[in-house]
């Protein structure tokens, strides 16, 4: 799987992402630089809607993308993200929901 296919993926769930409370989505990791594995997860940085951050649509996210996808991936809460981190990762982050422009 490929860079491209996983954010059309995603883009084309945009209504599913959109009634789960999702507010922003992000790749990152080897996906996004193009050297993920067979044995790669998928790393994704997501943030919720205010007052939309509940278990039931963590859960239902997780669940939704790793049936989508057919392996782990790995949802990392922007908002906990330290700035080390997002200095580290920094260069391979690509936005994915919502779409530029939308």
């Amino acid at each position: 799987m490929e860079k491209q296919k996983i954010i059309i993926s995603l883009r084309e769930h945009a209504p599913t992402l959109r009634r789960l409370g999702l507010k922003s989505l992000a790749l990152f990791g080897s996906f996004a630089r193009g050297d993920a594995g067979q044995d790669s997860d998928i790393d994704l940085l997501y943030e919720f809607e205010e007052g939309q951050a509940t278990l039931d649509h963590y859960l239902e996210l997780q669940d939704l993308l790793e049936r989508l996808f057919r392996r782990k991936v790995e949802l990392v809460p922007r908002k906990y993200v330290s700035a080390g981190f997002q200095r580290y990762i920094a260069d391979d982050v690509e936005p994915v929901y919502p779409a530029e422009g939308g």
